[in-house]
């Protein structure tokens, strides 16, 4: 038996929707391990309340006092450093507090919520009981505070966000390499990014489309908050056994290299690069998949479904439907025979271009809910088209569009951390050690989602269509085309460039020389646009004619510090390209360690010495066949048989 889920329900807006209190803080430390002074601002009845400590115990005791009045507090990038310092001080003060979850996400945490602790005789409600004490008595939370990240709501960096929202206090520059001790200049930068991200987020809050839906931890969340203000009625949720059937076809977009190198020809042919402006709010205006209707065996291309089958893809350069091979789930789009779950919508279109569905396993079919999004979609794309460039309506509206639908494609099960003692069933254990020497165990136990709604078939049917309109793009000049990444392509075709409408391609950059190595790993000598971008790193060269022309090198090396690819030249790539490696390698400077590597290494507050990179493998989503006039490389895709990749690239 499966489990049934509560439906995603209207919100009426509520303009006059009280506004959360909250406070706000931040830590200093020096060679970021080193803690310096730690500060705490917010307002209380519209006056300023900002202390600062060096001390992090006595902040730690004093943020439950009653002169400080708020239960949520937020650090901005706090879940991958400054909860690490809380985490630590709170366990050893554990005979005041208990440290009730920690909920990852990403690399870092969302929250550490910390409750001060009291001993009652009477048994308490389910929420508050920590535990029964031999004694009879009880062990209960009594006042708890929820330190939340605040870069899952808005993942910027405090100065962006600083300047774009337009605050009092702007973030202030600082020469971390000289901070050893807490000067009056190290109080005032730290006082200035306590009252910045206050405005900050106070703006945000304050933000007509947000408060009038209500606020959420993080902008996903928040984005379907804004989407429900719209929805006219309730969508169905999931069971679990028609989740995990269509959560087969869910996955992005696609990252492949159809030619890996550039070189300007004799005819002053440019490489070009375009983006489609909102690829995925583009496509969110049409019907989408409603309540659950039925299983079945028989395909209708024309019903909103889900179906695994078994295809026959013909023979063309750009084939339309991916499937996963290997251990590391590598995703291909081949040619030739292979099993898949594809939504109708993506069979349809595939099967006008040749595709055949050899046999049908099972389908599941969904009522048609229509057009959802459609609404909410254009109102805000017109809202964030008239704002002014880098105001809060613009970076709000373009957060809230390209947020929403991977909401609905989450998974239910999840996981909280916690501090083991001894009597809670774990699934995942581990020792850790505190900076002051003192040892806990870090478990993790499974939760699920506040809100158990979810719809992955919305999410998927939302990434269909975006890799159809992505693949008609593709169509319309096939053989010039390079490169491609979600929703970017270089090409060089002349596609029509339309800066402003949903779904059209914008020209971005042109380029006289690229090599594309692996997917997110290439270089480009851009041209146009892009100097402004990356002017410091450009040169000037004379054309045919004798005219200046700004030219850039853009590099982009996925796991490589951005701060040391630029020393990578052409003909490194060229050189990697012909099979040899040994160039592309650098050093990845020491960092600090977010929270989810210290955990694994079982260390707190540690420093991530320096990691050697070194790309070390070749391009396999496609077989390179040949080599043509003027470094232009070709490849074909791959192509199944019996289950097997006949024509797999080489071996490393």
């Amino acid at each position: 038996m499966t489990r049934g889920y509560p439906p995603l329900n209207p919100i009426t807006p509520d303009l006059n929707r009280q506004i959360p209190g909250f406070g706000i803080i931040d830590i200093e430390a020096s060679n970021w391990i080193n803690f310096l002074v730690m500060g705490y601002y917010t307002k209380k009845k519209g006056e300023d309340f900002c202390v600062l400590f060096e001390n992090i115990t006595e902040c730690a005791e004093w943020l439950f006092e009653k002169e400080q009045p708020h239960d949520i507090i937020y650090a901005h990038f706090g879940g991958k450093y400054d909860f690490q310092f809380m985490l630590q001080e709170y366990f050893t003060l554990r005979d005041k507090y208990f440290i009730d979850s920690m909920i990852p996400r990403g690399s870092g945490l969302l929250c550490l919520d910390v409750s001060t602790v009291e001993v009652t005789r009477r048994k308490p409600r389910e929420r508050r009981l920590i535990r029964e004490l031999e004694d009879g008595t009880y062990l209960v939370k009594k006042r708890t505070i929820s330190f939340r990240d605040s870069s899952a709501m808005l993942p910027f960096g405090l100065a962006s966000l600083t300047k774009n929202f337009n605050v009092e206090h702007k973030k202030k520059e600082f020469d971390f390499e000289t901070m050893v001790a807490v000067t009056p200049e190290l109080k005032e930068y730290l006082t200035y990014d306590l009252k910045g991200l206050y405005e900050v987020i106070e703006k945000y809050y304050n933000w007509p489309i947000i408060r009038g839906a209500g606020f959420a931890s993080t902008i996903a969340s928040q984005s379907i908050k804004v989407f429900q203000t719209y929805l006219k009625k309730p969508i169905k949720s999931l069971k679990d056994d028609v989740d995990a059937f269509v959560r087969k076809s869910y996955f992005g977009g696609r990252t492949e290299i159809f030619k890996p190198c550039f070189m300007q020809l004799e005819d002053n042919q440019l490489l070009k690069t375009f983006d489609v402006n909102s690829l995925y709010p583009s496509v969110m205006r049409g019907d989408f998949p409603g309540a659950y209707k039925k299983r079945t065996k028989y395909l209708d291309v024309d019903a909103m479904g889900f179906y695994d089958v078994l295809v026959e893809v013909p023979e063309m350069y750009v084939p339309p439907l991916a499937t996963v091979v290997g251990k590391f789930g590598r995703l291909i789009f081949p040619t030739g025979q292979f099993r898949g779950t594809f939504s109708t919508i993506e069979l349809k279109y595939a099967m006008t271009l040749g595709v055949r569905v050899i046999e049908v396993y099972e389908g599941i079919v969904f009522e048609n809910a229509g057009p959802i999004f459609n609404e909410f979609i254009n109102d805000i794309y017109e809202k964030r088209k008239a704002a002014d460039k880098e105001s809060v309506d613009k970076i709000l509206c373009k957060l809230i569009l390209n947020s929403t639908y991977g909401r609905f494609g989450l998974r239910r099960d999840r996981e909280k951390l916690i501090i083991d003692d001894g009597r809670r069933g774990v699934m995942f254990y581990s020792s850790h050690q505190t900076n002051k020497g003192e040892e806990f165990n870090l478990v993790s136990e499974p939760t699920s989602l506040d809100s158990s709604f979810a719809h992955v078939g919305i999410a998927a049917w939302v990434t269909s269509q975006a890799r159809i309109l992505m693949h008609k793009l593709y169509m319309q000049a096939p053989d010039e085309l390079w490169y491609t990444d979600t929703d970017s392509l270089f090409s060089t075709h002349d596609y029509p460039s339309n800066q402003d409408e949903l779904g059209e391609l914008k020209f971005e950059y042109s380029c006289d020389a690229a090599c594309f190595l692996l997917p997110k790993t290439y270089l480009v000598n851009a041209t146009g646009p892009l100097w402004e971008v990356l002017g410091s790193n450009g040169k000037k060269v004379k054309d045919d004619e004798g005219d200046t022309v700004k030219t850039s090198k853009k590099v982009v090396m996925k796991g490589f510090d951005k701060r040391k690819i630029g020393n990578f030249k052409m003909s490194d790539f060229f050189t990697a390209l012909e099979g040899d490696l040994r160039y592309m390698k650098s050093v990845n400077p020491e960092k600090f360690a977010t929270f989810k590597t210290a955990a694994r290494n079982k260390q707190f507050l540690m420093l991530k010495a320096e990691e050697p990179r070194e790309i070390r493998s070749r391009y396999n989503k496609r077989r390179i066949i040949k080599r043509a006039y003027g470094q232009i490389w070709d490849t074909e895709p791959l192509h199944i048989v019996d289950g097997e990749i006949v024509n797999a690239p080489e071996a490393n």
